[in-house]
């Protein structure tokens, strides 16, 4: 196990034991359509749940999972999702259907290899068929609509087709709204449309901001809501951290230097990751190394995350971000009267803040910043000058 700050899985996975139980006990029952929609501030670990569900998935008989981010599209458009998620699903039926080649390079072949290829696939004459339409979507101009239906569907008739449960895995299903080619809003109502009648998949999807998440499902407007099993992915436990760190530096710490680092990250695991890796290079492992790993963290790497972050946004927002730290502030008419504002003005601006993922609402003209170790930074970094 070594510390990284990329999504965990498998031994690196550390925690979260009652909410995987849950979900692979539901996702795992044919009997239930349900999926479950992940919400949390960002870096909280909502993508290593989703693949760590996914390995433990994998290993169930019958069912096959497909794990995706929207985040890995570099072009953001309708067209690029259906082909880069086309081939996540093939990739994870690949043996099933005897597909010899890796799917991604599927997309690429000349049609006399293709139509080759597609002879060997232990599938019936109509998914070939509905195979072949999804290979050479390049080929062939067609609507936002029959390639959305068609991705979609490809899982369900794998599925179908195979007597397996197919359970996707979308992650920041809400980015689904900035895909190039097609009106955000449109776009979610037609998976949701596909969805409901399916019986062979379940969706599963993660969401960072929550505004954006309201927009799909958590709104009673929204196009998903009341679809998925909500559940809300907070830092990780005290324990769960002194175990993580533990299994990473292999000696045992005591609760001081395990409280440091708690208190910092309050258990989100990016940045638990990134303390233990710090203070991993010391020669001397004891409080004030943790200390020295933590400024060190703030004064260096810390400007490299969170110092782009802050400058894009508007001077109006960023006076807001460090009134809201000078002055322990979180009620929007405290903000408003101190900054010597109209409440409608700083309401506008932290309704912008919401959806960057800046702040949260907690309630009616209750908000405060989303992620602790930023506002740490702007606190050291910003507010002091």
């Amino acid at each position: 196990m070594t510390f990284t700050l990329r999504p965990t899985c498998g031994q690196d996975f550390v925690g979260r034991e009652e909410l995987i139980n849950e979900m692979i006990l539901t996702l795992s029952s044919k009997d239930i359509q349900m999926g479950f929609a992940l919400y949390g501030r960002r870096r909280i670990g909502k993508s290593s749940i989703f693949l760590e569900l996914a390995r433990k998935l994998q290993k169930k008989r019958g069912i096959v999972p497909v794990y995706f981010s929207l985040w890995n599209l570099v072009e953001f458009t309708v067209e690029e999702f259906v082909q880069e998620f086309s081939s996540a699903i093939l990739e994870a039926y690949k043996h099933k259907i005897s597909l010899k080649t890796k799917a991604k390079e599927a997309f690429g072949l000349p049609l006399k290899f293709l139509q080759s290829m597609l002879e060997t696939l232990k599938v019936s004459i109509a998914l070939r068929e509905e195979i072949s339409i999804i290979l050479t979507l390049k080929k062939e101009k067609r609507s936002i609509n029959e390639l959305i239906s068609s991705v979609f569907n490809l899982a369900e008739n794998l599925a179908k087709e195979t007597n397996t449960r197919c359970v996707l895995f979308i992650d920041e299903f809400p980015s689904f709204v900035e895909l190039k080619g097609e009106t955000g809003e449109n776009l979610v109502k037609k998976i949701r449309t596909i969805c409901e009648t399916q019986h062979h998949t379940v969706l599963n999807i993660t969401g960072s901001v929550r505004k954006t998440l309201e927009l799909v499902a958590l709104a009673p407007t929204s196009a998903f809501y009341k679809q998925f099993i909500m559940k809300k992915v907070s830092g990780l436990e005290r324990k769960e951290v002194k175990m993580l760190l533990e299994k990473n530096l292999k000696v045992k710490l005591s609760d001081e230097i395990v409280k440091e680092v708690y208190n910092f990250t309050h258990g989100i695991p990016f940045y638990i990751h990134f303390i233990g890796r710090q203070i991993k290079q010391s020669s001397c492992l004891d409080l004030e190394t943790v200390k020295n790993g933590i400024a060190q963290f703030l004064n260096e790497e810390g400007d490299l995350f969170f110092k782009e972050e802050f400058n894009r946004l508007s001077p109006k927002e960023q006076t807001i971000v460090v009134a809201m730290i000078r002055h322990n502030l979180n009620n929007l008419s405290e903000i408003a009267k101190v900054l010597n504002e109209p409440t409608g003005t700083i309401s506008q601006f932290l309704s912008y803040l919401e959806e960057k993922g800046v702040v949260i609402k907690l309630e009616r003209g209750i908000y405060q910043l989303d992620d602790p170790v930023f506002q740490y930074w702007v606190d050291k970094k910003v507010s002091a000058e």
